[in-house]
C-alpha cells in the first residue's frame, strides 16, 4: 500500500470527522492524537485530496497529509526503536531541552529531507545516511 495515496488522503478526512464524535482505535486512534498536536492543520482535512497540497500555515507552506505522514512514519519508528538510532536521538534531544514533539519535528526534519532527496532522485530511502544524520542530531 502507498501511505501517500488517495484513499489515506481521504482516511485522514473521515479519522478528522470521526474524532470529534468519540474515541477511535489502533492506528487511527495515532493519527487522530498527531492532528490534535497541529490544531493549525485542522481546516485542511475536510479537504480531502486537498489535504496533500501545500497549503500557507502561520506564515509558511506546509503540506499537511504529508506533515503527518512523516510524523507517524517516526513516531511508529520511535516507538518500535528501528532504526534504533531514532529513540536514540529522541531520547538525546528531550535530553538537551527540547518538548517531545519539538524532538520529534526535529527527526523529521531530517527524515523529510533524505526522503525528499530520495523521490527528486527517483532513488530509494537511504537509511544509513538517515542513521548517520541522526548520529550528529542535537539541539543548537
Amino acid at each position: 500500500m502507498n501511505l501517500f495515496d488517495r484513499e489515506n488522503q481521504w482516511r485522514f478526512s473521515s479519522i478528522a470527522q470521526r474524532k470529534k464524535v468519540g474515541p477511535l482505535e489502533g492506528e487511527d486512534q495515532s493519527i487522530a492524537e498527531l492532528m490534535d498536536l497541529h490544531p493549525e492543520l485542522e481546516p485542511f482535512w475536510a479537504l480531502g485530496e486537498g489535504s496533500a497540497s501545500p497549503q500557507e500555515v502561520d506564515g509558511g507552506i506546509v503540506n499537511p497529509f504529508v506533515h503527518l505522514m512523516f510524523h507517524l512514519q517516526v513516531q511508529n519508528q520511535i516507538e518500535k526503536e528501528y532504526p534504533p538510532e531514532v529513540k536514540m536521538a529522541f531520547l538525546r534531544l528531550v535530553e538537551q531541552g527540547l518538548s517531545d514533539h519539538d524532538a520529534l519535528h526535529a527527526i523529521i526534519g531530517v527524515f523529510a529531507d533524505i526522503a525528499f532527496r530520495a523521490t527528486r532522485r527517483a532513488q530509494t530511502f537511504d537509511e544509513t545516511e538517515y542513521v548517520s544524520s541522526l548520529s550528529r542530531l542535537t539541539v543548537g
